[in-house]
């Protein structure tokens, strides 16, 4: 082992204190989110989402989950939700577009300001996609059972946290 400089990972730890058999639980939950990973994958190409290249499911998604025949989502929603520039949201946005997913209508209350909502196609196929989802979830959960499956949610709730993304690192931060 080279003691002289420590990579960039071990300077990042510098004060960290480390336990007698840390090393050990921390590869094997290396292990074990590489496995649940390659999971996720499998289920990805049994229920494909082939219409999407990345980053436009989960733009898709929150137009899903927030718009409806009636009222559209502003594009500087999506981009403050997910995390995404300006110039990002466009371009997705026009990638949906050419594909046929999303529309770009005037606002109904703000005709300078657009709305952005899925075409009834889209909406369809990501109704499906969700069903297929929710259907693989449900299995997992009856597997794991109610405990189970309430403590799996607490721990990966702790792991966002601590890792410092998404809301529940935003909520301990205030």
């Amino acid at each position: 082992m080279n003691t002289k400089e420590p990579c960039a990972a071990r300077a990042r730890l510098k004060g960290v204190k480390f336990m007698a058999g840390d090393y050990e639980l921390s590869a094997e939950l290396m292990e074990v989110m590489r496995m649940f990973s390659q999971s996720c994958i499998k289920v990805k190409k049994v229920h494909p989402m082939p219409m999407f290249k990345s980053g436009e499911a989960e733009v898709v998604a929150f137009i899903h989950r927030n718009s409806d025949n009636e009222k559209g989502v502003n594009p500087s929603r999506i981009g403050e939700h997910i995390g995404l520039s300006r110039p990002a949201v466009t371009a997705i946005l026009n990638s949906l577009q050419e594909k046929g997913c999303i529309e770009r209508r005037l606002s109904s209350t703000d005709r300078r300001m657009f709305e952005i909502h899925l075409t009834p196609e889209s909406r369809e196929k990501v109704d499906e996609m969700i069903f297929n989802m929710d259907a693989h979830v449900k299995k997992i959960v009856a597997g794991l059972g109610k405990e189970d499956s309430a403590e799996l949610i607490r721990l990966l709730k702790r792991v966002v946290e601590i890792s410092g993304h998404g809301q529940c690192a935003e909520k301990s931060d205030k």
